[in-house]
């Protein structure tokens, strides 16, 4: 679980503190991460890398992949 900065694992643990755990995980594999290297924020890719795609919030909010829109 590598982290691009030290600032990104803070701001996920904070989100994850807030907001509760990531509920409906599903993993994003490497090839989807480093596909979207440079297109997305470091914050995302490694939240995507570290934790999956998921709810927050129970339901408020939906972290997905861009094709999912």
């Amino acid at each position: 679980m590598a982290y691009r900065s030290p600032d990104n694992r803070a701001m996920i643990a904070d989100i994850l503190a807030r907001n509760g755990p990531l509920q409906h995980a599903e993993p994003v594999p490497a090839e989807v991460v480093a596909l979207h290297e440079g297109r997305v924020p470091g914050l995302i890719l490694d939240f995507w890398e570290n934790h999956g795609i998921g709810e927050l919030g129970d339901g408020l909010l939906k972290l997905c992949m861009p094709r999912m829109f």
